[in-house]
């Protein structure tokens, strides 16, 4: 009962591990890509285009927040359960013998409990760096519809063949970590772009291309966020129900309720868990 489903819990973290660095190659880009055509975008550009860049930088703290947050929740929760599965073991134990032993009903809860707190301050933690990612998105929306009041204000053909152009794959990236990135136009979309004879539609439709596709690439990575919380407060919930449970067990009732801990495969679900989640962190953040 108590045991977590480690085949899903390393695919929701293999899965939010995947969303982080499309995101930081796209900030990467709004602050690095745009800058050459700066001086030639638009008064009515100019605000959104250093607030949007300003927005962009700020997914640098993030991100070291999301890469590590993640994986520590599941090894400082695994830890908390591996350290406690000892006492847990034994108290069940002795209850298994004596249904009416208080001293090992207050270990067996004791024990328990330590884990469960673990397991809150570790989802609190979890639902800050939510919002946060969530507030981070929400401002990229806002810069995103900014900008496309601007490019509603203009017209043209060289507005259309610039946005058609920017319609495919054109970043390029080499990615050196998670959070780091080095970022440029395919070269044959480049050589379009330069070419161009109104370089201030240029910038306008790159900007917006970068936008639209940032909030596309954080939303995977809320949801993502989203699956690893939803995970770890069903978890949360069945700690507070085993331990209500416990808290009115009677002689009769213990054993059933010793039956569902299955504090075997918790101990071994754990332990594959922290093994998995500690190989996703550095030797300095494990």
């Amino acid at each position: 009962m108590l045991a977590p489903d480690p085949s899903t819990t390393e695919s929701q973290l293999q899965s939010a591990g995947s969303t982080v660095s499309p995101v930081t190659e796209y900030c990467q880009a709004l602050r690095t890509l745009v800058s050459p055509y700066q001086a030639y975008v638009p008064a009515s550009a100019q605000q959104v285009l250093h607030q949007s860049q300003q927005d962009a930088k700020s997914w640098s703290g993030l991100c070291q927040r999301y890469t590590t947050g993640l994986p520590t929740a599941i090894v400082q929760v695994g830890n908390s359960y591996l350290q406690a599965s000892g006492p847990l073991q034994t108290a069940a134990d002795q209850l298994s013998m004596d249904p009416s032993d208080q001293n090992a009903l207050s270990s067996l809860t004791q024990a328990l409990s330590g884990v469960q707190q673990t397991l809150q301050e570790q989802l609190d933690t979890l639902h800050a760096l939510q919002q946060d990612v969530v507030a981070f998105e929400q401002k990229i929306q806002q810069d995103e519809q900014q900008m496309t009041e601007v490019v509603n204000s203009l017209s043209g053909a060289a507005l259309s063949a610039a946005q058609a152009t920017l319609s495919t794959q054109f970043l390029q990236s080499n990615v050196l970590g998670p959070c780091i990135a080095i970022v440029s136009i395919n070269s044959q979309i480049n050589l379009q772009l330069t070419t161009m004879d109104a370089p201030e539609v240029v910038g306008v439709a790159l900007l917006q291309a970068l936008l639209s596709q940032l909030i596309t690439l954080n939303g995977h990575a809320t949801q993502a966020l989203s699956a690893v919380l939803d995970s770890l407060s069903v978890l949360n919930v069945k700690y507070q129900a085993v331990l209500s449970d416990l808290a009115q067990a009677t002689n009769d009732t213990l054993p059933a309720i010793l039956q569902g801990l299955e504090l075997q495969v918790s101990l071994q679900a754990w332990q594959q868990l922290v093994d998995y989640a500690s190989g996703m962190l550095t030797p300095q953040q494990a």
